[in-house]
């Protein structure tokens, strides 16, 4: 008998499954079948449960953490960006502030603005150019106010106000000078403003301050005014007085008095001659060859320097031969004729003005019915006798009375005097 074959084979009766390795069966029965299930221990439940805690616990405050931050960017951006956008409106319409028709006015009470002096409240007239036909006119260009009222900063135009930023905590306005020039205008503005905006968490806040700086398109200097008047000592009051005051302090001018029969003073020493008498050409002829720009309100002062009706022969205006320009004149209307002195210089009506076009009829005799009240001649050009040379800028405005019957005259009729002032003193 092959005795080692017989144990091999027996050796292979008696091999346990592989599933029951190191298990023993237990006698007389089946096996438990929950003896080969898999599961968790109570240790091993807690400890899972910890885990989870401790990952929910650090995941829930990375988010809360991360929503605070964008909540806190957002409130941030947007005093940012509240900021910019009022600075940038500012700068926008400051930049068409136009003080030869209408100077700019700072503080409460609104004055003359101070160089390199601070001010949280300003006013201005951005009124570059006016259409032709009034009822295109904006009527949010005039007496634009920007003021800090508490915290808001606002605008305010034609009654309406206007809430630039809110939570404001700081701004300021002034025009500052040049390096070269210490305390003479420039017509360049420094804007600042701070905004402060509490957060819902008391111990955070958003702010962000700005500065921008911007120029003036046109810049009015503080010019040196000869107002001829007929008596200094006993200004005339529907015209003199309010003039005199309109050129001091709402221009912010310097201004001397003179008697129009005084002949002692120095036209040179003037940047402009504005001429309110009446005396007749005894009295004015004198300046008619002075080499300075001369203004004049009334025509008959007017009528002396051969610009409009030669008073002294035909009243006849000759039409159509002075030599004007219309880039110095803001188209305003509504003047009124009250405002217009309505002497000799009516009846250029039979001919256009050179220069003006056909805008004449609403430059020159819109409110009286084509009576030209308003004629320039620049230096060199020709005067109405068609040979006379103008030794400097010349100009009439038919504008003889400030006040009439109760009637005063109106912001536009204002701004026309402004503007051709300016032009004048040659600024335009």
């Amino acid at each position: 008998m092959n005795w080692s074959r017989f144990f091999d084979e027996a050796a292979m009766m008696v091999k346990p499954h592989p599933g029951t390795v190191g298990r023993p069966r237990r006698a007389g029965g089946p096996a438990s079948p929950f003896r080969h299930e898999a599961g968790f221990t109570l240790v091993e439940i807690i400890v899972s449960i910890l885990l989870i805690a401790i990952l929910g616990v650090v995941t829930l405050g990375f988010l809360t953490n991360l929503i605070q931050t964008n909540q806190d960017a957002s409130g941030q951006n947007d005093v940012v960006d509240e900021v910019n956008t009022a600075l940038q409106y500012m700068a926008r319409e400051l930049r068409n502030v136009d003080e030869f028709s209408w100077p700019m006015h700072c503080g409460n009470p609104a004055a003359a603005c101070v160089v390199n002096t601070v001010y949280t409240r300003i006013e201005f007239s951005k009124d570059v150019e006016v259409p032709v036909d009034p009822a295109r006119r904006d009527p949010n260009v005039d007496d634009i106010v920007y003021n800090l009222n508490g915290t808001n900063l606002e605008r305010t135009s034609g009654g309406i106000t206007t809430t630039l930023a809110s939570d404001v905590s700081g701004f300021s306005i002034q025009e500052i000078d040049s390096a070269g020039a210490p305390g003479v205008p420039t017509g360049i503005l420094e804007i600042t403003l701070a905004v402060t905006r509490p957060s819902p968490d008391p111990a955070v806040s958003f702010s962000f301050t700005g500065t921008t700086a911007v120029r003036i398109r046109n810049s009015l200097p503080v010019l040196n005014i000869a107002f001829v008047v007929d008596d200094p000592d006993n200004l005339h009051g529907e015209r003199e007085v309010d003039y005199n005051n309109h050129l001091q302090n709402v221009l912010g001018h310097n201004v001397s008095l003179f008697n129009d029969d005084d002949h002692s003073w120095a036209p040179g020493n003037f940047d402009a001659v504005v001429l309110s008498g009446d005396g007749g050409g005894s009295d004015d002829d004198w300046l008619a060859n002075a080499a300075v720009p001369i203004l004049t309100l009334y025509s008959q002062d007017y009528n002396e320097f051969e610009l409009g009706t030669n008073r002294d022969t035909n009243g006849e205006e000759s039409a159509g031969i002075v030599q004007a320009a219309n880039h110095f004149i803001t188209k305003v209307f509504g003047l009124g004729s009250f405002a217009f002195d309505d002497g000799e210089v009516n009846t250029p009506d039979k001919g256009y003005i050179t220069g003006f076009g056909n805008d004449v009829t609403c430059l020159v005799s819109y409110a009286l019915a084509s009576r030209a009240k308003l004629l320039v001649a620049p230096s060199g050009g020709l005067l109405a006798d068609g040979s006379t040379t103008a030794p400097a800028r010349r100009a009439f405005l038919g504008m003889r009375e400030y006040r009439e019957s109760g009637n005063v005259l109106n912001r536009n009729g204002l701004k026309l005097f402004n503007r051709t002032l300016a032009w004048v003193a040659g600024l335009g």
